[in-house]
């Protein structure tokens, strides 16, 4: 039965996972330096 139990969690986590690779593929994309560019711009405004 506890051979059972850990095969449950395991899809469960799995599925999860799944989950969220979904949505984050779903998710727009940044273009590249855009970060880095949005912090500069800002520190370099005071």
């Amino acid at each position: 039965i506890r051979f059972l139990e850990e095969r449950v969690k395991t899809y469960r986590r799995l599925k999860v996972l799944r989950e969220i690779h979904e949505a984050l593929e779903a998710h727009p994309r940044v273009p590249s330096g855009l970060a880095a560019k949005l912090v500069r711009e800002d520190r370099d405004s005071h």
